[in-house]
């Protein structure tokens, strides 16, 4: 009788004292809220992620956007005021044209007013490296020469190994009849342009095409460090005279802001975190009801024992 007694004591206090293993054995309703938590936290990062992706999408448009507006006002108004004027001075006189060139020439370019001759163009009247007077178009510059117009017709080409040119050029009305004011840059895409945090557009990472299309070889400026451009890329076109120009551009950071970005992790955690909070509350609260249901059990038996 003693030796029953015993055991029956020693499995009431196994009962109340249970082991690790079993302590941390989580009931089915524990698992229930865990669960319908840990889904509330993926749908609400998921959900947040996709905001924060389409208004990064929408700035990022915006601001390539706002970016070809103003090469479209500047670049275009540049070459239609340069071509116009050394075209009115063409018009004037050759010497009248001489003195334009030269002086605008002086930054590094290459001015020519070109004339027709049979199926060919011959250099009228040249300032700058590259062309001389009584020297015959041939190769890109001659291609190019052939298909300008009356509007400002503009286009990228190498004229050596390593060497590429942005040339505009402008046809009559414009220039005298029979005549071409021709322009010629320099350009090296290799070449990174600086862009430091006090100048507008700083957080993008953009590039300039002469074209529709981000053709390489057609590339005259960017400010990233490498090409082509990675990530999301939003291009806008820029009307120049009768061409058109394409800007692309890639955010350098986010343009919603740091928080913005970082929402959807800190939906996540604070959602699993309330979530693990509400599991340690149930699973405490269903310990308790359960702890005390075997106490009333327990004392019952021994009262009716008694």
């Amino acid at each position: 009788l003693d030796a029953a007694l015993l055991r029956r004591f020693a499995r009431a206090q196994h009962d109340r004292h249970p082991g690790w293993r079993q302590a941390i054995r989580l009931r089915r309703v524990t698992w229930l809220v865990l669960a319908i938590f840990v889904a509330a936290a993926v749908g609400a990062y998921l959900f947040a992620s996709r905001l924060a992706d389409q208004q990064e999408r929408r700035l990022l448009n915006e601001r390539t956007s706002e970016v070809g507006l103003i090469l479209s006002g500047s670049v275009g108004t540049t070459l239609q005021s340069g071509l116009s004027s050394l075209a009115a001075a063409a018009t004037d006189s050759p010497a009248a044209f001489s003195a334009a060139a030269k002086k605008a020439a002086a930054g590094g370019a290459t001015i020519a007013l070109l004339a027709h001759d049979g199926d060919s163009w011959v250099v009228r009247d040249a300032a700058g490296p590259g062309l001389a007077a009584n020297q015959t178009l041939s190769g890109s510059r001659a291609s190019f020469v052939g298909t300008v117009t009356d509007e400002i017709h503009s286009d990228v080409f190498e004229v050596s190994t390593g060497q590429s040119r942005l040339a505009a050029a402008i046809g009559p009305p414009t220039a005298p009849a029979g005549t071409v004011v021709y322009e010629e840059y320099p350009v090296d895409p290799s070449q990174k342009a600086t862009v430091t945090q006090t100048q507008p557009f700083h957080e993008l990472n953009a590039a300039l095409y002469v074209g529709s299309r981000q053709d390489p070889a057609k590339l005259i400026l960017t400010t990233a460090s490498s090409m082509p451009l990675h990530g999301r890329v939003s291009t806008s076109a820029v009307p120049v005279g009768g061409d058109t120009w394409l800007v692309a551009a890639s955010a350098r950071q986010p343009l919603a802001g740091t928080l913005t970005s970082n929402m959807p992790a800190i939906l996540l955690a604070a959602v699993l975190l309330i979530g693990l909070a509400m599991t340690a509350l149930v699973e405490g609260v269903s310990r308790r009801r359960d702890f005390a249901v075997a106490l009333v059990d327990e004392r019952t038996a021994e009262l009716r024992r008694s």
